[in-house]
């Protein structure tokens, strides 16, 4: 095989090995918009969901809990304030909200971190979903 031949061909292998990386990583579902990971989600655990049926879907994929807020007592060190979920979920008054990493992929050319907030009312009972995706950049 002459060198021009050896050259092409390994273009060629390069070139294929780029588009299998493509087809694989577009086959990722926490690369679909925001909206269609919440709906999908919410087919699983539609609003007014339990508490513990929320927790066992989240145990059951094997996803990360990052924390747990409670609106009452007011604790200082809590993640978030009572004023960022009212602005989050302005819709609601959510009296508990679980934050849960479901996982990422590599973007281009920051990786992508997806994360929802789950919030329930006094009763346990499911009331908002919201996914974030969170580039990290430097």
């Amino acid at each position: 095989m002459t060198l021009p031949n050896k050259i092409l061909c390994a273009l060629g292998i390069a070139g294929a090995a780029v588009v299998v990386a493509c087809v694989v990583a577009s086959t990722n579902p926490l690369r679909k918009d925001a909206s269609v990971i919440r709906t999908r989600f919410l087919q699983e655990t539609p609003f007014g969901s339990s508490l513990h049926d929320v927790n066992a879907v989240i145990a059951g994929k094997g996803w990360k809990e990052r924390y747990r807020w409670q609106r009452s007592p007011v604790d200082p060190f809590a993640p978030t304030t009572s004023e960022q979920v009212d602005t989050e979920f302005p819709e609601i008054k959510a009296a508990s909200i679980i934050c849960v990493q479901i996982g990422g992929y590599q973007g281009w050319p920051w990786y992508t971190n997806v994360e929802s907030d789950w919030a329930f009312d006094t009763n346990g009972k499911l009331v908002g979903l919201r996914i974030s995706k969170i580039e990290d950049a430097l």
